[in-house]
C-alpha cells in the first residue's frame, strides 16, 4: 500500500512538457515575425532596438497573459507548490535563452542584461503566485479570480504605470522600459525597481496563500 501511494505521489508531479512545447513556440514566432529571416540592410544595434523591445513586451504578454490562462483554463495541479515552482524555473530558463543572446544585435553591457533578467525573473514569480492560486484549485471561483488578478495587475498597471511614470506598476511598461535604451547606468535605475517588485512579489504570495487557504476552508 505504502509503495503504491508513493508511485502515486511521483505521478501527481510532472514535468511540463506542454508548457517548454508552448514557450519555445512564443519564443520562435516571436523571433521570426519581429526580426525576419533576413538581416536588415545595416545590421547595426539602432536598426534592431524597436524588435528587442518588442521581443520583451511579447515575452512579458506571454508570462503575464498566456501562462495563467493556460494553467487557469487546465487540468488542476495536483502538487501545486512544486509543480508551479517548476513552470517558474522553466520560465526562467526561457528567459535566459532569449535575453541574453540579444547582446549580439545591442549595446547591452553585462551589467545591463542582468538586470534586465532578474527584473522579469521576479515578474515571473509575482505571477507564480497567480498560477499557483489558480491551477492549484478545482474551484471555477478561484481560478476566475486568479485569471482577473492577472488581467488586472497586467492591464490595470499599465495604465497606474502611464499615470504615475513609473515603469515598475507594469509588467509591460518595465520591460519596454529596459530595453528601450534609457537606461544608462543599471544600478541607478533598472536596479532601483527590483526592490518594489521583490516586496510585491512578496505581498502577492502572502496574499493569495491566505486566499487560497481560506477557499480550502470553505471546500471551494
Amino acid at each position: 500500500m505504502s509503495d503504491g501511494g508513493s508511485n502515486e505521489n511521483q505521478g501527481d508531479f510532472r514535468l511540463p512538457r506542454g508548457l517548454i512545447v508552448l514557450c519555445c513556440l512564443w519564443i520562435a514566432v516571436s523571433w521570426i515575425t519581429l526580426f525576419g529571416v533576413r538581416p536588415p540592410v545595416q545590421p547595426v544595434s539602432p536598426s534592431y532596438s524597436d524588435d528587442v523591445m518588442m521581443m520583451a513586451v511579447l515575452t512579458m504578454l506571454g508570462i503575464t497573459i498566456g501562462w495563467p490562462l493556460l494553467r487557469t483554463s487546465g487540468p488542476t495541479f495536483r502538487a501545486p507548490l512544486p509543480q508551479t515552482c517548476l513552470d517558474v524555473i522553466v520560465i526562467a530558463c526561457a528567459i535566459q535563452v532569449v535575453f541574453w543572446p540579444l547582446r549580439l544585435v545591442t549595446n547591452w553591457s553585462v551589467p545591463q542584461t542582468a538586470v534586465i533578467v532578474l527584473d522579469i525573473t521576479l515578474w515571473v514569480i509575482l505571477y507564480g503566485a497567480i498560477v499557483w492560486l489558480g491551477a492549484g484549485s478545482a474551484s471555477h471561483r478561484l481560478r476566475t479570480s486568479a485569471m482577473a488578478i492577472a488581467t488586472i495587475i497586467s492591464l490595470g498597471g499599465l495604465l497606474l504605470a502611464r499615470d504615475q511614470g513609473l515603469p515598475w506598476w507594469s509588467p509591460v511598461s518595465s520591460a519596454r522600459f529596459l530595453t528601450e535604451g534609457v537606461m544608462n547606468d543599471p544600478r541607478d535605475t533598472g536596479l532601483a525597481m527590483t526592490i518594489p517588485l521583490s516586496v510585491a512579489a512578496t505581498g502577492l504570495w502572502a496574499l493569495l496563500a491566505g486566499i487560497r487557504s481560506l477557499g480550502v476552508r470553505s471546500g471551494g
